[in-house]
């Protein structure tokens, strides 16, 4: 392959015809400077995305000759471009990428010599040398668009509507999606287009989180990095809500529940035993739940479905109270008449409430045989004694050391 060999001399001319009609006629253009025709290669500080340049190697002011053998460009993901013009001039066009580029050219060094019979110039090689310039390619890209609408949650099969403010310069804007997703039931996940406004749609599975972006596009549609983008993210599908409130409560007091409302429709409380739903805001259908607290410690439910799915959730409250502290004044009797059982009589369902935590409960027949025994550790429980026959029962309640007696009758 022939090599173009620069001397000094033959280099001058060049230059001037180069600097005239190919560099970029500004003030500051660093081949105009004298010193910079030694060894650089004349480039600007800074480009725009997708500009084009030619770019040009100045030779060393010294006895030597300098031959171009190639030119590359490091661009800012470290990539690198390659070119062998065998030219001291290269051409380059930008990509759309802002960041930090290296040009660099490679270059041969040859000692300058005279034939002694022809008396031409004999070229004999010495080294091979790099020069390289650095230069930062910004970007141009308009301001990133502000969000003026957008749904705080997202049902397949419902579009919901996104929409953002007019950006000064902008021609268009291009949005984006999640794969899976859909913008103006076009059926693609990324439309550029003139309106602020559009719908979007969510895959008709799954649910999780996902981000929608959009950007501002220019005439020149110059490149754009991350800064370019707006983003907002969206939950979507059937989504898990816990119930919001209080956790300690005080009894015979009022407060209120919630779940969050992202898709979330047809709700059904329940309160714990003792408690009560009050109010036109029931809870019954809505978001929220006004309740009166009771006695007794419980669990707040709620029953919903979001975006078809139907999910339970429940939230442990308890209830601050009093003990009754038993001392030695306090007599079995007065303990015996601090133990409720009702209703009495019964068809076989009964509640126990009891002073103190309820260790042991015994149920004996009137033949004094135990028929049934459990051990509820609280001082609430529930008694199911439907399946036994009609009569007289004892119920043996047990408090750490001590015990009771109660009788029920259990009729039809």
């Amino acid at each position: 392959m022939n090599r173009l060999f620069i001397t000094l001399s033959s280099l001058l001319g060049m230059l001037c015809f180069f600097i005239g009609f190919q560099l970029k006629a500004q003030s500051n253009d660093p081949c105009a400077l004298a010193n910079q025709y030694q060894g650089t290669i004349c480039a600007y500080t800074t480009y725009n995305c997708g500009e084009r340049e030619d770019f040009v190697f100045t030779v060393p002011d010294d006895n030597y000759a300098y031959g171009v053998l190639g030119w590359t460009v490091t661009q800012p993901n470290g990539s690198i471009f390659s070119s062998y013009p065998d030219d001291a001039f290269f051409r380059y066009t930008f990509p759309n990428v802002p960041g930090v580029y290296v040009l660099t050219v490679e270059v041969r060094k040859d000692s300058v010599g005279t034939d002694p019979v022809t008396g031409a110039d004999v070229f004999t090689p010495v080294d091979t040398v790099f020069f390289s310039e650095t230069v930062t390619v910004v970007s141009e890209a308009l301001p990133a668009p502000v969000f003026t609408q957008t749904p705080d949650h997202v049902c397949a099969g419902t579009p919901a509507t996104v929409r953002i403010g007019n950006v000064a310069n902008a021609v268009n804007y291009t949005w984006q999606v999640p794969n899976g997703w859909t913008i103006n039931n076009t059926g693609n996940n990324t439309l550029t287009t003139t309106q602020t406004t559009i719908t979007i749609n969510a895959p008709s599975s799954g649910s999780g989180t996902a981000a929608i972006q959009v950007r501002a596009n220019n005439l020149q549609d110059l490149c754009y990095d991350a800064s370019s983008f707006r983003t907002f993210n969206v939950t979507y599908g059937g989504q898990s809500h816990n119930i919001i409130g209080a956790t300690t409560v005080n009894p015979n007091e009022g407060r209120y529940y919630y779940i969050e409302d992202e898709g979330v429709s047809s709700v059904t409380w329940q309160v714990p035993f003792g408690w009560s739903l009050q109010g036109t805001q029931s809870g019954q259908g809505t978001l929220g739940a006004n309740v009166y607290t009771g006695r007794f410690s419980g669990k707040m439910r709620a029953t919903y479905v979001s975006c078809g799915v139907t999910f339970v959730r429940e939230l442990q409250v308890n209830v601050t109270s009093t003990p009754i502290i038993i001392d030695p004044g306090f007599t079995k009797t007065d303990l015996k008449e601090a133990v409720t059982l009702y209703p009495n009589p019964s068809r076989g369902s009964l509640t126990l409430e009891a002073p103190e935590p309820v260790q042991r409960i015994s149920v004996h027949n009137a033949l004094a045989q135990l028929v049934r025994e459990i051990q509820p550790g609280g001082q609430l429980t529930q008694l199911d004694l439907s399946d036994l026959e009609t009569g007289i029962y004892l119920i043996e309640v047990e408090m750490g050391a001590r015990r009771i007696q109660k009788k029920v009758l259990l009729q039809d």
